[in-house]
């Protein structure tokens, strides 16, 4: 229902100058930025090309955390490494490095594609999120339900251009046109949303024995994925509430429970092929 800033690439690629700095000026001011700082990540990332922004990426993966400097806040990404980088082993930033290379060369999204393609992208991670909710929920005994995610819905809204998703004074512009007049418009025409990190952090710290437990006898780190050390210290630094990887550990935790799942299933009590795949 709302758009990435990467839309900006496209009012740059247009040449739609008066709205590129009209909304470059509004996410400087919310993300505290200088202006041509952000006009500056709009207009280079439209001229890189999905095949190119998959190049960059297979040499970030390459590079050894250690080394790498820290980024301009204002830099856009088509894709970017995730937080998990840091942790991985150097074979296994090999592996995905030439995996993200063979993927730049065969890519075939047009330049003026690349924000859709960037939009049904994030949609397709967002339903997975939520598909796996509903399975949790289903084992608690509650019903979960995704009205947005209704196939009509999701055929509306992308057919509507990511640019015309985007609004200097409104959360979620659409949503709001679509709902006028069914919910209150307090709710619709607020320009902020919710944030659960304090949540988090206080799972993470109540169950943090739990979960060094569980990277200790990490299911990716026996593969040869994960260092196990590098691991343990980023979540020691999270409960003691040092601002830090939370999204990337609340990634690598679930594929350590799914994959536990997957070789405590197995017969015979071997790790399972999926751990390998």
């Amino acid at each position: 229902m709302s758009a990435s800033p990467y839309y900006l690439a496209d009012l740059a690629r247009e040449r739609e100058t008066a709205t590129l700095l009209r909304h470059s000026l509004a996410r400087a001011r919310l993300r505290h930025l200088p202006l041509y700082a952000v006009v500056a990540g709009a207009v280079r990332l439209s001229r890189t090309t999905h095949s190119l922004a998959l190049r960059h990426l297979a040499h970030d993966i390459a590079v050894s955390p250690a080394v790498t400097r820290p980024e301009p806040p204002a830099r856009l990404h088509w894709v970017r490494a995730s937080g998990v980088h840091a942790w991985l082993t150097p074979d296994a930033r090999r592996h995905l490095a030439l995996r993200a290379a063979e993927a730049a060369e065969c890519c075939t999204v047009a330049p003026q594609d690349t924000s859709r393609h960037r939009a049904w992208a994030e949609l397709h991670e967002f339903g997975t999120y939520e598909a796996e909710l509903r399975n949790q929920a289903r084992v608690m005994g509650l019903t979960h339900h995704a009205p947005f995610l209704d196939n009509a819905v999701v055929r509306a809204a992308m057919a509507v251009p990511v640019v015309s998703r985007a609004s200097t004074t409104t959360q979620k512009p659409l949503l709001g046109a679509a709902l006028d007049g069914l919910v209150p418009d307090w709710l619709l025409t607020r320009r902020t949303k919710g944030a659960y990190d304090g949540n988090a952090y206080t799972g993470l710290r109540r169950h943090v024995g739990v979960l060094r437990d569980l990277l200790t006898g990490s299911e990716l780190a026996a593969e040869g994925w994960i260092d196990t050390a590098a691991v343990l210290t980023e979540l020691d630094r999270l409960a003691a509430g040092v601002p830090g990887k939370l999204a990337a550990l609340e990634a690598l935790v679930a594929t350590e429970l799914w994959l536990h799942q997957q070789r405590i299933a197995t017969p015979d009590g071997r790790r399972s092929e999926v751990a390998h795949a």
